[in-house]
């Protein structure tokens, strides 16, 4: 060999030829920028990253949801407004029944482009493997629950009560809107969740360790429902040195001083705890862990929890709720047992109530 000569790069391989090319060569150009990727799937953990574009099946298109959510959103606000306003006015010679029936074809556009969006993620969802979430989004079947179901309701209440607002304050119209939301948790879970497996996997009822935990949560309660208390005399004690008078009433507790003792405690203390773990715990939670992972998840519940709470409440109690939210999430999350955190939020809840009837002397 001539050491004087430069030396010649090594030529890469001839390509195998026709008789000895493997089937599928030569790959095509998408196989072959896949191959080099890797497996989307097992590219990161399970449950740690939100599915990328490639993983999604075809679906429909989302943009008619879109369309019709602020559409039917501006419509039921207007019907509603102006019904609410000629009653309160009484308009002689003009009937709110037009301004009911714009109400009522808002909300059923609204919850039509919700549910469009909800159909149209289970839909693109259903290719990603079992361990993933297959659902909608979590902010969507929230939306239909906080503004889609009210917006339903008012209408058809005004018109049933033939536009008397006093009637509303009823204790018959208030169980009615007490059963409202935590039926409306669990038709929509099954609907959108249950239904369509988008959580395959968790398992809400794990048979006599749930009966244990749901003991030990209802025992656990009454010290957080303590706490609780201890907290909130501490703050309120620490605004009254700084010259603020934390006033206000929570729109459930006005609403559970106007209802018999048996009815404010199956609808706060047992249905209302149940379906909102249901809910923030058992979905919510685990929906945003397969997608973000356990901290974020942690973190989103809890504030999802508390905005929850925000319509109604006080910013004294808002700030109890999201303390009980960030605990309750984390118990969840440690136990992966739901029946725990049904027991503290119903001990909790029942607590407040028996307390609030007799501080007010109510039979």
């Amino acid at each position: 060999m001539d050491a004087s000569r430069p030396s010649q790069p090594a030529l890469p391989p001839d390509p195998p030829s026709a008789a000895e090319a493997p089937a599928g060569w030569p790959p095509a150009p998408a196989e072959a920028a896949r191959a080099a990727q890797g497996p989307l799937t097992e590219a990161t953990p399970p449950g740690r990253t939100r599915p990328r574009f490639e993983e999604l099946a075809p679906g429909p298109p989302i943009w008619p949801g879109w369309v019709a959510i602020p559409i039917g959103f501006l419509a039921a606000v207007a019907g509603d407004g102006v019904a609410e306003f000629l009653i309160a006015q009484h308009v002689n010679g003009t009937s709110p029944a037009i301004a009911l029936l714009i109400g009522v074809i808002g909300a059923l556009v609204l919850m039509g482009g919700l549910s469009w969006l909800a159909v149209a993620s289970i839909i693109r969802r259903r290719a990603l493997p079992a361990d993933r979430y297959r659902g909608p989004s979590v902010l969507v079947i929230f939306a239909m629950i906080e503004l889609g179901l009210p917006f339903l309701l008012v209408p058809p209440l005004l018109a049933f009560t033939g536009g008397d607002i006093e009637t509303l304050s009823s204790p018959g119209a208030l169980t009615l809107q007490l059963l409202i939301t935590p039926l409306g948790f669990f038709a929509l879970l099954a609907v959108f969740v249950a239904v369509p497996r988008a959580l395959d996997g968790v398992r809400l009822w794990l048979g006599a360790a749930s009966v244990r935990q749901a003991v030990i949560g209802l025992l656990a309660g009454l010290l957080v429902w303590s706490a609780a208390q201890v907290l909130a005399g501490v703050l309120v004690a620490i605004l009254h040195l700084l010259g603020i008078n934390p006033e206000g009433e929570q729109e459930v507790t006005a609403i559970a001083q106007q209802l018999p003792v048996p009815v404010a405690v199956l609808t706060i203390a047992v249905l209302a705890p149940i379906a909102e773990e249901l809910f923030f715990r058992g979905f919510v939670f685990n929906a945003w862990e397969r997608e973000y992972g356990t901290r974020r998840a942690l973190i989103g519940a809890t504030l999802l929890f508390g905005l929850a709470h925000v319509p109604g409440g006080t910013p004294l109690a808002v700030v109890v709720v999201l303390l009980l939210g960030l605990l309750l999430t984390g118990v969840y999350a440690r136990t992966r047992n739901l029946a725990t955190t049904i027991g503290i939020h119903a001990t909790f809840n029942l607590a407040s109530v028996l307390a609030l009837f007799l501080l007010s002397g109510h039979g």
